[in-house]
């Protein structure tokens, strides 16, 4: 297991662009996708042809912003202004983009958002699952 979180791409919040980058699993090339997309007013599938896995999963977080599916704010402050969502400061709480992930794509689990154990973890099997299971052994165990 890395010791070091920031060497995963780990952040306390991040722009839609990073988070689709880091989802895409293409970390290594994140200073390329961010060169190239710095001059672009609109960042969306059509204007990343050489990445179409980070264009789609950034259409899906816009998506899931814009029908209040997914929390957003400017800076890590979770806020409700719509306007942010055309704004350069807009972000992604971390904890917020696990939690919608976890529910909205159960089936994928990128290793900047979940541990090697949760990654191993059947879809349909959560940590709360887990818990309840051990709770109720240890409670076997003891009678």
């Amino acid at each position: 297991m890395n010791r070091y979180p920031h060497q995963q791409g780990i952040k306390l919040h991040y722009s839609p662009l990073e988070a689709a980058i880091r989802w895409s699993n293409l970390l290594e090339q994140e200073i390329n996708i961010l060169v190239a997309t710095a001059q672009m007013a609109d960042v969306c599938a059509d204007t990343l042809p050489l990445w179409p896995v980070v264009g789609l999963n950034l259409e899906r977080l816009y998506d899931a912003m814009r029908n209040g599916d997914l929390p957003y704010g400017n800076a890590g402050i979770t806020t409700k202004d719509p306007t942010l969502l055309d704004a350069p400061g807009l972000t992604i709480r971390h904890v917020d983009l696990k939690q919608w992930m976890a529910k909205t794509y159960p089936d994928q689990k990128p290793g900047f958002l979940f541990d090697e154990f949760e990654r191993q973890l059947h879809p349909a099997i959560n940590l709360d699952t887990v818990q309840a299971l051990l709770l109720q052994i240890k409670t076997l165990e003891t009678q």
